[in-house]
């Protein structure tokens, strides 16, 4: 069993109040009367309901809140762009851990990337809770977790809006909660609907992907697209041909455009591979123009950026990724993301040339080479790392 629902809880009139289970998904006490139902969708899928009544003859404001309990114990905890695994490193002063003076952390849906999400792994094993987006009473959510003594953890998912017993407000600073409620007249109902997974993740640490591949899925409404794809094409092209610029007499992309004083948009200072600035997927793409269209324009600025970065390599057959650092020699260490666009952008770039009757298998061996080296150094603990000296290693 992946998991357990637990009594659930709501908070009233300033404390928190215990619905027992009265059998069949009903949970009450004598102002409040909650029917959970979890009903499969498909493998690993549920959706749950939850419909909460106010048993009382007078008004009531109610704060929610659904528990599921893991059947398993947790290697991992993520509340996806908030938490991960309690934000544990760093010098930062972001929240750290999931509770605060005893006290768990409670995030708005509107905080998370996906809607009041909380994600947990163990031993192959997840589970997966957040709320849907069918109406406004079930997107209007908060999360968090709980751990428990034995190594288990409880998956919160909260209604309304809700952060506590802190705001995280901006950098490292906070502000007072923020306490949102149901208002319920007396005999009123609330309703909201949740999505459930559960399962064995295909890898360790995969329950992320697995609960973002599932959202993608079940949230989002289908919409009318403003331009066809033809038209689409056409504008990404224009936007990126506007990023070009001379860098030491190459041709390569900036790494954006931003408004400045003047109200005009213009190129920012700096020429990344991968990461913000995406030169190699940039390359690739004017490599598929080349093989689309024909015109030797397109193959030309992939070539260019591709055998400037190839030129950048450090003792260790590591590429540059920032150019403009390298033609500055102001540094030698770069992030493990980056390492990792060169890896890919290279392999898929010199396939495409292969396709149109040219090879170029010194791209193979700059991909080959990083690949080699990330992978000898590989940590069970720490993955790739961070960052690497490309001169020292």
């Amino acid at each position: 069993m992946f998991y357990q629902l637990a009594e659930p809880v709501y908070y009233c009139e300033g404390t928190s109040r215990v619905l027992r289970d009265a059998g069949d998904g009903v949970f009450a006490d004598p102002l409040i009367r909650a029917e959970i139902r979890i009903e499969p969708i498909r493998t690993g899928v549920e959706r749950l309901t939850s419909r909460w009544t106010n048993l009382s003859d007078r008004v009531l404001s109610i704060q929610p809140e659904i528990r599921l309990l893991t059947g398993f114990q947790t290697s991992s905890l993520l509340i996806p762009g908030v938490s991960y695994n309690g934000n544990l490193w760093g010098r930062g002063l972001e929240p750290k851990g999931f509770s605060h003076n005893g006290e768990p952390w409670v995030f708005d849906y509107r905080r998370t990337s996906i809607p009041a999400a909380t994600v947990s792994e163990g031993e192959g094993a997840f589970l997966a809770l957040f709320a849907s987006d069918r109406d406004e009473s079930s997107l209007r959510a908060s999360c968090a977790f709980r751990e428990l003594p034995d190594g288990r953890a409880g998956h919160c998912l909260l209604y309304p809006e809700i952060e506590r017993p802190l705001t995280y407000s901006s950098r490292d600073r906070y502000g007072e909660a923020l306490e949102g409620f149901i208002t319920l007249p007396a005999g009123g109902v609330f309703t909201a609907e949740a999505f459930v997974l559960s399962g064995n993740p295909r890898f360790r640490r995969f329950a992320a992907r697995e609960t973002e591949d599932a959202a993608l899925d079940l949230l989002g409404k289908p919409f009318i697209p403003r331009y066809s794809p033809e038209e689409i094409e056409s504008l990404a092209s224009s936007f990126a041909l506007s990023l070009l610029q001379d860098v030491g007499g190459r041709r390569l992309f900036s790494i954006g455009l931003s408004l400045h004083g003047n109200g005009v948009f213009e190129q920012n200072v700096g020429n990344e591979f991968g990461w913000c600035g995406q030169n190699g997927m940039f390359a690739k793409l004017m490599l598929q123009k080349w093989a689309d269209t024909g015109d030797p324009a397109w193959k030309k600025i992939a070539v260019e950026i591709l055998d400037a970065f190839g030129e950048t390599a450090g003792k260790t057959g590591l590429l540059r990724a920032h150019y403009d650092r390298y033609l500055a020699r102001s540094g030698d260490v770069e992030d493990t993301c980056n390492l990792g666009y060169v890896i890919l952008e290279y392999v898929l770039c010199r396939r495409l040339m292969k396709k149109m009757g040219e090879d170029r298998p010194d791209w193979l061996r700059i991909s080959r080479s990083a690949a080699d080296f990330l992978i000898e150094r590989f940590s069970p603990e720490y993955g790739f790392g961070k960052a690497w000296n490309v001169e020292t290693g």
